[in-house]
This record gives structure tokens, C-alpha cells and sequence, in this order.
């Protein structure tokens, strides 16, 4: 018996009625047990739905939780995208592996561009062909990708990529098709799924959660209504809040640009450099691996970006390993025209904090002796009030800078994603946005409705929240290490931020340690340490979660093994650098303070941990 789209018609409105709360969020359970992928998690779901017309056995939250998760983090997929990619898949004759959304018109196109050996034919049928082109020309003029945009219907070209706007011609002679917000891949071989969730995950998102719910309805022929746009006044307030939480003065003329999530930000602020000649872009090796990958990918498309890294692990203070990737780049013989410093403070996931102006002597140094023009973009997704841009002003006020944040964690509550860029107030960081802004529209990954009224509703308030959560951070920092040395005499290093950094803003609600290694513990077992106790934490799902994310507004401790999510992309090497004893960082976060370690660390048993 196959799936239908009459029987999904049938069904679906009964599992939107009683799925998981958790569906409707933006982070998800990584346990080995429950992340299990898309396809594995649309097969689930198809068995339930096919038993459920074959017995008439209702659709409970249970049956549903039971098909597991298709990712851990919605930017790269949710359960519900997988079920509306199920659905449109099964009405048009795909595979999940074959049919991807996104929230965007445009990056169905771009998944294909970035990635094809051959040259790309895109038939755009009736659409406006000069404005397909201005969307796209940055990718042939800039990132060496070969394309032609055709009025009319698709046409074969023997040995090269065919894509086709949906219902413009026959499927026999195209490669894939697209259809609005969705990528429908016909020829696995010349366009490979796997490209297309790489391009998903670091310069888009899926659809939006609420978006999905919406069309879901509308095709099951229920009444949906989508949100609307907030008010040009409620957006005015956002955006000059994300002005003044980053410590530029709230100036209309320059409002931050607001994405569907944080790495869309990124990946405009690249392109938008390579239009302007191009960039030498130094970051932390063990930055946070999407932002690594995602400029490993840029950067691997042309040589307009240039990828270069500096290191941090251990002991190594911040400003020496910058100064010494500066002094080594300051010698290159083919530096580009600009240069950008992309830093995160605090850093991920050993939460360090340099000093501002050591920083901004080493520009100020690095430029003039190369002359090329310097930018400063500080991730501060950790610490979003951290007000760095003013930090950089009182010092070095004529350096161009950026406050990058992923609204995604604590400004959003978690309850959406998204990102944002905000300018400090040079000529140089204000004309950039600028070029970043068009960058966005044209890519169409700026925030959809749903995630700015989220933001609307919720940023308000967010500084009280975390110097609250900060409060608690530091409260079951000291729990932690007073039980680990009650169990093993071992007084444990905590990567946190000090008391000073966070008087100057930076209210981290995240730390890091490496736990001590058992008494003759073999090296597979001190690499294994880490992720062992993360599942001993997460086994109680009543405080915490398993999950790469953090700044959740809710009563959970987020639990993670950095080298093995955030830093997936990372090199080995790098990452090895990080561990302490052969034993590798864990990470935690939290908003509220719910639970107690020395209990959770009962008995006293060091070798609990490894058994």
C-alpha cells in the first residue's frame, strides 16, 4: 500500500491537532535514539499513517514522538518541514531525499548554482527574466558559477543542468524543478540532495514552523490564516532596540538588517564583500563550525574570499593568537582589498573575552601597515547586550564595525530563529550594510512575518533575562564544581566569563569544563567520558536536553559535546587542542536554575561516569 495524497489530505489535520509541543520549537533532541534524519523520520511517519488507514488506529502525541526527529536544529530541518516536504513530495511524485523547501524563493535556485559541474540552463517560463538575473548575477560575476536564464518553456541540453520553474515544460528533459519556495530534484546525479541540504543549512532555512502549519491546513482545505506583518511602529522598535543592544545609537537611516537566521547573515555579509572586490577574513579555528563551513564553502567558489584562522585553544589568550594571524597576514603578497576580523565574544564554546582596544590596536596596526580597508564583526550571540559596538567606538571610533547576533537564542527566547547585522556608525560599516541589505532581498532571506512578530513580542525585556539567567549560570557553575570535587577531589576548571567581563556586559548564560579523566582510564574511554556523562545528564529529561543551542527561555539545561555539534565542521586537529587529559569540553546553558548537581552526581562514584 503507498502513500497517497488523498490519504495525507485525511490524516494530516489529525496530527497537526495532536502533535509534540516540542514540533512547534526551533531545537531539538539529539540522543542518538531519537535524531534519526529525514528520511528515516518521514518512513515513520508514512508506517504510522498507512497503519492507521489499514486498522483505523488514531494518530496520538505518542505514535508521533515515537517517529523520532529528522534533525536536531530547525535551520537545517524540523519535523514539521519534513512533513510538509512528505507531503509535497508525495503529491508531485518525489522522495523526501528529492524534495527540499526553503524559506525563500530564490535559494531553491542558488542549491543548484553553487554546486553544478555543468553549466546551469534555468527556464523561468513567464516569470520576469531581468529580475531572475539581477537576483542571481552575483553568483556568475563573483563565485564562477556558469548559468543562462531563458523566457519559455525548458528545453534538453545534452551533458548539462536543466532547472525549470514548476509547470514549464516536460519533466523528461529537466534536472529539477522549482517550485515557488521548493527544490524538486528529478536527477539525482547532476543535482545531488546532499548539496542541497548543505546550501539549507548555511545560507537559508527550511520553511518557517508557523508557515508550515499554515499551508499544511490550506491544503487539507481547513480555514488558516498566516500572520501578518507587525506594525512599521513595532518594527521600528525592534530594530532600534537591536541598535542599542549592540551599542550603536538607534538611527533609522541604518536599521539592522533582520534574517531568517543567523547564518543567512553571514553568508550575505560574504557575498556582499566579494562585490566589493573581495576579502581576507581571519576567524577562530574552532569557531562555531557552521560559520567555518560556511565560509569554506564561499570561499572554495571563486577567490574573492579568502579563508584564514587563528587559535585560542588551552591557555593561548585571545589577542596573541589574533596578533600572530595578523602579523603572519599582514606578509602576504596577495592580500585583497579588504580585511575582516570575524570574532566571537564570548568565545564557543571556552567563553573567553578579550580586551576590546587590544584588539583594535591590532587592526589599526595591521592596516596601516597594509593599507587595506579593515572591518571588525563581533558574533555576540552569547552576550547580545554586551553594547560592543560602543566598546569599539570609545577606542578606535573611526574602525568600521558589526555586532552580528543570532536572534535565535535568548533575544528570540527560542520560540524562532533568525539573525541580524547592525552597523556602527562609520560611512565604510553603513555603505556595507547597505550592499549586505540588497545581498538579502535579492536572496530573499531576510525574516518572514511569523519571525519578526516572535520578535516583536519578545525582545523586549531580554536584558533582564539575562542577567537573571547569568545569575543562575554562575549558581550551577558553583554546584558543578563542588560536586565533581566532592566526588573525585578534583577542583574543576570552569570556562566561564569572569565577574568583571560580565559587569561590562557580557552575561553569558553558557560554560564549558572538561571533566576530570578516572583514575587509569584508557584513552577510548577519555574520549568517551564526555559525551557519557551528557547522556547521563540528558537520561533526566526533566532538566535537561540534549540539544546544540542554547538561550532557550525555559527551565531546561541545554547539554552538548561541542567537538561532536557545534564544531562538527571543525578539523580534528583543532579541536583536539580543546581537550583536556584526552577528555573533551561538555557545554552547558540554562535560564533557570531547576536543578541540583551534587544530587544528579549520586553516588559518589568518579567512575560512574565511564561504566
Amino acid at each position: 500500500m503507498s502513500l497517497q495524497s488523498s490519504t495525507l489530505r485525511k490524516v494530516y489535520p489529525e496530527i497537526l491537532e495532536v502533535m509534540p509541543y516540542d514540533w512547534r520549537g526551533t531545537t531539538f533532541n539529539n540522543s542518538e535514539k531519537v535524531y534519526i534524519g529525514r528520511e528515516a523520520f518521514a518512513q515513520n511517519v508514512t508506517d504510522l499513517i498507512l497503519k492507521r488507514e489499514a486498522e483505523g488506529t488514531p494518530i496520538t502525541e505518542e505514535a508521533l514522538l515515537a517517529c523520532g526527529n529528522a534533525e536536531d536544529y530547525l535551520r537545517v530541518a524540523s519535523n514539521l518541514s519534513t512533513l510538509l516536504e512528505l507531503f509535497l513530495g508525495v503529491e508531485k511524485g518525489f522522495s523526501i531525499s528529492q524534495t527540499w523547501t526553503f524559506a525563500s524563493s530564490t535559494m531553491p535556485v542558488v542549491a543548484v548554482l553553487l554546486f553544478s559541474q555543468a553549466p546551469v540552463h534555468f527556464y523561468v517560463g513567464n516569470d520576469n527574466v531581468d529580475a531572475w538575473k539581477e537576483k542571481l548575477a552575483v553568483f556568475q560575476d563573483h563565485f564562477k558559477c556558469t548559468f543562462t536564464v531563458y523566457a519559455g518553456e525548458a528545453q534538453a541540453h545534452a551533458g548539462e543542468v536543466v532547472l525549470t520553474v514548476a509547470g514549464n515544460g516536460s519533466q523528461e528533459v529537466v534536472d529539477g524543478i522549482v517550485d515557488e519556495n521548493t527544490l524538486f530534484i528529478v536527477n539525482t546525479e547532476s543535482i545531488k540532495p546532499a548539496d542541497a541540504l548543505l546550501v539549507r543549512k548555511r545560507l537559508a532555512t527550511p520553511v518557517t514552523s508557523p508557515l508550515v502549519i499554515h499551508l499544511l491546513k490550506k491544503a487539507c482545505g481547513q480555514d488558516s490564516e498566516y500572520v501578518s506583518l507587525p506594525d512599521s511602529d513595532s518594527l521600528a522598535t525592534l530594530y532600534s532596540h537591536l541598535q542599542t543592544l549592540s551599542g550603536a545609537e538607534a538611527n533609522a537611516s541604518s536599521y539592522p538588517v533582520v534574517f531568517t537566521a543567523g547564518l543567512p547573515v553571514m553568508s550575505s555579509t560574504y557575498i556582499a564583500l566579494a562585490k566589493k572586490g573581495g576579502a581576507d577574513i581571519l576567524m577562530c579555528s574552532t569557531a562555531y563550525g557552521g560559520s567555518s563551513q560556511l565560509l569554506d564553502l564561499l570561499s572554495g567558489k571563486g577567490n574573492l574570499l579568502k579563508k584564514h584562522t587563528f587559535h585560542i585553544q588551552g591557555e593561548v589568550k585571545m589577542v596573541d593568537g589574533i596578533s600572530e594571524a595578523l602579523n603572519k597576514l599582514a606578509e602576504s603578497p596577495n592580500l585583497l582589498p579588504n580585511t575582516i576580523l570575524f570574532i566571537e565574544i564570548p568565545t564557543n564554546p571556552d567563553m573567553k573575552v578579550p580586551v576590546v582596544g587590544q584588539i583594535t590596536d591590532l587592526l589599526e596596526k595591521y592596516q596601516t601597515k597594509t593599507g587595506k580597508n579593515v572591518f571588525l564583526v563581533v558574533d555576540t550571540t552569547f552576550a547580545p547586550n554586551s553594547q560592543v559596538l560602543k566598546k569599539i567606538k570609545d577606542v578606535a571610533p573611526e574602525l568600521p564595525a558589526f555586532a552580528y547576533i543570532s536572534l535565535s537564542k535568548s533575544v528570540s527566547g527560542g520560540f524562532t530563529t533568525g539573525g541580524t547585522l547592525v552597523a556602527n556608525h562609520t560611512p565604510a560599516s553603513i555603505s556595507l550594510l547597505e550592499e549586505v541589505r540588497t545581498i538579502a532581498n535579492h536572496l530573499d532571506t531576510t525574516a518572514k512575518p511569523d519571525q519578526l512578530q516572535i520578535l516583536v513580542d519578545h525582545h523586549i525585556g531580554v536584558e533582564d533575562r539575562l542577567q537573571s539567567a547569568y545569575e543562575n549560570a554562575v549558581k550551577a557553575a558553583e554546584d558543578l564544581v563542588a560536586a565533581v570535587s566532592e566526588k573525585t577531589g578534583y577542583v574543576m576548571p570552569i570556562k566561564f566569563v569572569t565577574p568583571e567581563q560580565a559587569s561590562q556586559g557580557f552575561l553569558s548564560t553558557t560554560f564549558s569544563f572538561n571533566l576530570p579523566s578516572p583514575q587509569n582510564a584508557t584513552v577510548e574511554i577519555n574520549e568517551g567520558l564526555a559525551q557519557k556523562f551528557v547522556d547521563l545528564c540528558t537520561a533526566n529529561s526533566k532538566h535537561f536536553k540534549p540539544c546544540v543551542s542554547f538561550g532557550q527561555d525555559n527551565s531546561l539545561v541545554y547539554a552538548t559535546v561541542p567537538a561532536t555539534s557545534t564544531q562538527g565542521a571543525i578539523k580534528a586537529e583543532d579541536k583536539a587542542k580543546q581537550a583536556v587529559g584526552g577528555v573533551q569540553l561538555v557545554c552547558f546553558s540554562l535560564f533557570s536554575l531547576t536543578i541540583a548537581f551534587p544530587s544528579l552526581l549520586t553516588p559518589p562514584n568518579p567512575n560512574r561516569f565511564v561504566s
